[in-house]
């Protein structure tokens, strides 16, 4: 897959390079995937279909050593019902 220099469909990217977007934004956007969608939420509590890679958002060296294209868009995403469930029990 080739980098990506347009930020995905309704995203706003920031001075760094990087943009936040919602599930109904990724979801528009996965008919056309040209992307490498990484779940990074820990603990693990599943993927949305069409996840690349799991590696947990601590493990930034694993991120970099297995994507170094620095051209190459990369979405890192958690499941926010799980942030939600251990705020909850936290």
């Amino acid at each position: 897959m080739g980098g990506k220099t347009e930020p995905l469909m309704g995203a706003d990217m920031s001075s760094r390079g990087y943009a936040r977007i919602d599930a109904d934004d990724l979801m528009a956007e996965m008919d056309m995937k040209d992307f490498q969608l990484i779940n990074v939420h820990i603990p693990y509590g599943g993927d949305i279909p069409g996840t690349d890679a799991d590696i947990a958002y601590n493990r930034v060296e694993d991120i970099t050593a297995m994507y170094p294209d620095k051209e190459q868009t990369l979405v890192l995403s958690v499941l926010p019902q799980r942030i939600d469930e251990c705020r909850s029990q936290c």
